[in-house]
């Protein structure tokens, strides 16, 4: 018999392929120290490994304990099957861990990278904003600069004009100064020739004036042809002072005849513009003349304006009659303003208060024209003492047509300003 305090010795043994390179890198080889630090470096392995070291234990501990159990020997060999299942699966494990840490890395790598380009482009953004206030700056400086500049083109259109006109006759006739000194020799002739036609028209048009006096009609058809006659006159001047100009360049002998022919010319267009201009005021006052017969002609049943009741008052009920015929017959016949002459009845005359001076009498109507009249040829034609008002230049630039003229130019007895207040 046996000593109940005799205790049996268990040997288990574990072995693993030491062939197998993977489970050594891995500490898969049986008691090894470089495989425990391996499994240590690795939260997987060391797990696996504890559940290594228990299940051993508990094992040693149950063999020791329990060996007298039937087919303890088997079920020993499926346990070290079942351990070497186990340190497989922990080097698939530890394979996959350092596949992770080397993605993971790649990854830290590539983060960085990013920062960095994220920093480059930070930087790049800033010089941008900067670039672009100053393209903001440059922008708007461009814009002030582009409108200068439509305006310097609006004043050379028509010079340029005129170059482009004689271009292509100046640029086949260059390479020969000679001969083209002796054709533009020809040509000066030809220029007398010129002038001579000149007074020819100029007398022609001292006629034609005169035949305008006939009827209104007539001087208004006769107009518009001065007009188009003293454009003519003015490129024909601005034709010669290209041509003689170039003639200077080329032979200072016919600097006096350029001068003279300049000098004819202007003179000319100075008188030409002081006659078109008389016509014009010779004209406007022909149309305002007998208007206050007229008047009292068509308002003759009307008892305001027969004779001996000067002083009283139209009324509502006629005023706007009365003040449409005096714009028909005489403010639109001098491109004047309506509002602004009633202004002036209802300040100078009325005194009512209101912008309708319904109350005006005929007396007071027809000396209310007369003086406002005055004041428009005081405006339109001017004495030459006179400050301010047209000048000969500001009708021939509106083609000698009140229409025609800027705003700023026609008649208001009242500023706009004033105008605006008023109403």
């Amino acid at each position: 018999g046996r000593s109940p305090t005799n205790h049996s010795v268990v040997t288990i043994e574990h072995k693993i392929d030491a062939g197998d390179t993977d489970k050594k890198k891995y500490g898969g080889g049986g008691g090894s120290s470089r495989g425990m630090f391996s499994i240590m470096k690795s939260p997987t392995k060391m797990a696996a490994g504890a559940f290594f070291l228990a299940s051993t234990g508990g094992a040693a501990y149950f063999f020791s304990r329990f060996l007298t159990i039937p087919g303890l020997n088997a079920q020993i060999k499926r346990m070290e099957e079942q351990v070497e299942l186990l340190g497989n699966e922990v080097d698939r494990l530890a394979e996959e861990n350092n596949r992770y840490k080397g993605l993971n890395d790649r990854l830290n790598s590539t983060v960085i990278e990013l920062g960095y380009q994220n920093d480059l482009l930070n930087a790049s953004n800033v010089r941008y904003a900067e670039l672009n206030g100053v393209l903001n700056s440059s922008i708007f400086d461009l814009g002030q600069q582009n409108d200068i500049l439509e305006e310097q083109v609006e004043n050379y259109v028509q010079t340029n004009a005129v170059l482009n006109a004689t271009k292509n006759d100046l640029s086949s006739e260059v390479g020969n100064l000679k001969g083209e000194v002796d054709r533009l020799e020809i040509e000066n002739e030809d220029l007398a020739e010129a002038v001579t036609l000149l007074f020819s028209e100029v007398g022609s048009l001292i006629n034609t004036t005169n035949d305008l006096n006939a009827t209104v009609i007539e001087l208004d058809k006769h107009v518009g042809d001065l007009t188009t006659e003293n454009n003519r006159l003015e490129t024909l001047v601005n034709n010669l002072e290209t041509v003689v100009s170039f003639l200077g360049e080329a032979s200072t002998n016919l600097q006096e005849s350029y001068e003279a022919v300049s000098e004819f010319l202007a003179t000319q267009i100075t008188y030409y513009r002081t006659l078109v201009t008389d016509t014009v005021q010779n004209t406007y006052i022909r149309q305002l003349s007998n208007w206050d017969c007229a008047y009292r002609g068509i308002f003759a049943f009307e008892d305001f304006a027969e004779p001996g009741n000067g002083d009283m008052s139209i009324g509502e009920d006629k005023y706007e009659d009365v003040m449409n015929y005096v714009d028909q017959r005489v403010l639109s016949k001098l491109c004047l303003s309506m509002s602004d002459f009633e202004l002036f009845l209802e300040n100078e005359y009325v005194n009512q208060g209101s912008d309708r001076p319904v109350e005006v009498t005929t007396d007071q109507l027809l000396s209310a024209v007369q003086l406002y009249t005055l004041e428009v040829f005081d405006h339109y034609f001017p004495d030459k003492d006179d400050v301010g008002g047209l000048t000969e230049a500001d009708w021939a630039e509106a083609s000698y047509d009140c229409e025609n003229l800027p705003i700023d130019q026609k008649f208001f007895h009242y500023s706009i300003l004033a105008r605006n207040i008023f109403h």
